[in-house]
């Protein structure tokens, strides 16, 4: 009975080996656009804009490819004047991820938003796949997949309440079509093309798989992790090191004291202190 318990249990735990292997070879890559979303927020210093990418480890094989553009809409069109964009691409460009979590939030802070205005927000996500080429039997990376998000509106006004990113995405039943969504079938090695020889690539199929962004919130952990990255970042010694040069604005924030130089400090301070006294004492005599 042991023994066949023992077999019983093996044969689980292999199955359990096999259905983790293939989960890691399959399933759905969905990047969505977590804040800001349809709503109005107080004008801030540093306002982040947040994206969610689901299943990470997957995703790394897309090379995704993310970019957006906020632009000025306050007097009925579009402006140049305050609007601006970036782009994300494999957790690279002073991007900073949450990389031990799924889905993974990627952000990045902006000081454009410290003004009252009416703002709208395009996105663009563009990805690779694995794309088989029967006549020459070789598996090349594509790079064509692409997919323009959903635009979104958004307004800064003095009187609304500041932001609070726990408060802003706990809504799921806002709109879902701000996230895009790819199904994963399986992954093989490019064998041939122009590049990424040897490295593991996605196959993707064609069905349509509807995003649900609305699913993920920002909870207090990840928004500690995220004012933290904001004060590691204007607080580091290379940005302090722009503001006394004059090529960095001052951080609006109060960064932390540096406890080993302040220790430092009061070591250098205490010595000199005893010097005087001694020298004191020596001219007393």
């Amino acid at each position: 009975m042991r023994v066949l318990t023992w077999i019983t249990w093996l044969f689980v735990s292999l199955l359990g080996a096999v259905d983790a292997a293939a989960s890691e070879t399959s399933g759905v890559v969905e990047v969505d656009l977590v804040f800001p979303r349809n709503d109005t927020y107080a004008p801030a210093p540093y306002v982040p804009i947040v994206f969610a990418v689901r299943n990470p480890e997957l995703a790394t094989l897309l090379g995704l490819h993310l970019s957006f553009q906020v632009w000025n809409i306050t007097n009925g069109s579009i402006v140049d004047e305050g609007s601006f964009g970036d782009h994300y691409r494999d957790g690279t460009l002073n991007w900073t991820d949450t990389s031990s979590s799924d889905p993974e939030l990627v952000y990045r802070h902006y000081t454009e938003l410290n003004i009252e205005g009416k703002w709208m927000l395009n996105w663009f996500l563009r990805w690779s796949n694995c794309t088989y080429d029967p006549l020459r039997e070789i598996h090349y990376r594509d790079s064509q997949g692409q997919r323009f998000g959903s635009g979104i509106k958004f307004t800064t006004k003095k009187t609304a309440q500041g932001i609070d990113l726990v408060d802003a995405t706990k809504d799921q039943s806002c709109p879902g079509d701000q996230g895009i969504a790819v199904n994963v079938v399986d992954t093989t090695k490019v064998t041939g093309g122009s590049y990424g020889v040897g490295e593991q690539c996605a196959i993707l199929d064609n069905s349509t798989v509807t995003p649900t962004p609305c699913r993920v919130d920002i909870d207090s952990t990840a928004a500690s992790s995220i004012a933290a990255a904001l004060t590691a970042s204007l607080c580091s010694d290379e940005n302090l090191m722009w503001v006394e040069a004059g090529r960095a604005p001052e951080p609006e924030i109060s960064c932390p004291v540096d406890e080993s130089a302040a220790q430092q400090l009061l070591v250098g301070g205490l010595t000199c202190l005893m010097a005087a006294i001694g020298a004191l004492g020596y001219l007393l005599l």
